[in-house]
């Protein structure tokens, strides 16, 4: 349970102060909710107890029976086919397709993390790296290739920070 966070991205989106963002951060590390390594650019935000917030695998998924936001239902809607058609292609002719708001990636780019790291892995790797694209909107354009960026820095993160969430993925990923 980690993510990339930043002070200013989180104002702009939330139409908030930075200030109050930050605060609440805050507030939320103080009550012991979320740990919080900073710095210069961003920070790692660690959700406490993040294994509570999971549905038991043994009751089956129990998605189903919270209540989610407008932004989290458009992301959990499997409608394939509509979000195929959804996807941007750039007009620069290069092929790469946007798989979340900054991270763009041919399909065979895509197809081929899905083959050798498997779809839960695969969206972790791209979520982090379109979180830190996000948090830094002076360095947007810095990574120009993000297939080889998912291949280098993001899966050395994934594999560092989440050792038994590895194990399980490829256990999921073979039934």
């Amino acid at each position: 349970g980690q993510f990339i966070f930043g002070r200013k991205s989180a104002a702009k989106e939330l139409r908030m102060p930075e200030s109050s963002i930050w605060k609440r951060m805050k507030k939320l590390k103080n009550m012991q909710n979320v740990d919080i390594e900073s710095n210069s650019k961003y920070s790692t935000i660690t959700v406490t107890n993040w294994d509570a917030y999971q549905p038991d695998k043994n009751k089956g998924d129990s998605k189903g029976d919270r209540q989610v936001t407008g932004k989290e239902q458009a992301r959990n809607t499997n409608n394939n086919d509509k979000n195929e058609k959804k996807v941007n292609t750039p007009p620069n002719g290069n092929g790469k397709k946007e798989y979340r708001e900054y991270v763009k990636l041919k399909p065979s780019e895509y197809e081929r993390l899905l083959k050798e790291f498997g779809d839960t892995q695969t969206k972790w790797m791209i979520d982090t790296l379109d979180s830190y694209i996000g948090a830094m909107p002076k360095k947007r354009n810095k990574y120009t290739d993000h297939n080889r960026v998912l291949r280098g820095w993001v899966l050395e993160k994934y594999q560092t920070n989440n050792p038994a969430q590895r194990q399980q993925d490829i256990y999921e990923d073979l039934n």
